[in-house]
């Protein structure tokens, strides 16, 4: 039995079926539009994590080799490497703490995209997005898709990128995503003709 059907109860594993099914004979539609994405905040604590592996295994090897004469572990607390996975742990806490109080989110519907946190809303509409590519990251695939979206907008210089990948249901966002670049490209086709008229 593959491992990811093993974490999955049954009963959500039937009903992810049926839906594939219903989708793949034309019973019902898979629409990815109106969904929220909330963002990952796996990287912190797996960060964490290994940082504080690191400093725990490294603290040992040290405390050992200093204690070696008198048969205990001396832990020397002014060691720069010490101070340094320490201060990675403080660091990685600290941005985790930052992005679990902002709650940030991403918002697929038919108006365009909305970026989401605690504290403000962005809404980019349709008639703002001039192109949108969809592509793969030119660096090591890592989990999942790990696709990069760049919108062009027509109030900013800027592209905006967005890594489907730092929000959860990655390949959903994905479906969404192409699904309103159809969107703005039928907007874009439309909107041509009455410019030019």
């Amino acid at each position: 039995m593959p491992r990811s059907a093993k974490a999955e109860p049954l009963s959500a594993r039937f009903l992810r079926c049926l839906e594939l099914c219903l989708v793949s004979h034309g019973l019902q539609s898979k629409d990815h539009v109106n969904r929220e994405y909330t963002y990952r905040l796996e990287f912190y604590w797996k960060g964490i994590a290994i940082y504080a592996v690191a400093l725990i295994g490294y603290a040992l090897v040290r405390g050992l080799k200093e204690g070696m004469s008198s048969g205990r572990i001396q832990i020397v607390l002014m060691d720069p490497l010490l101070i340094l996975l320490l201060a990675f742990i403080l660091l990685s806490s600290l941005g985790l703490l930052i992005s679990w109080l902002m709650k940030r989110s991403l918002v697929v519907d038919e108006r365009g995209i909305i970026l989401r946190n605690r504290f403000r809303e962005r809404v980019i509409s349709i008639d703002d997005i001039s192109k949108m590519s969809i592509g793969r990251e030119k660096i090591i695939k890592v989990r999942g898709a790990f696709k990069l979206v760049k919108i062009r907008l027509r109030s900013r210089r800027r592209l905006l990128r967005i890594r489907t990948s730092s929000f959860h249901d990655e390949h959903d966002l994905v479906q969404s995503l192409v699904q309103l670049r159809e969107v703005v490209v039928q907007h874009s086709r439309n909107a041509s003709p009455r410019s030019a008229g």
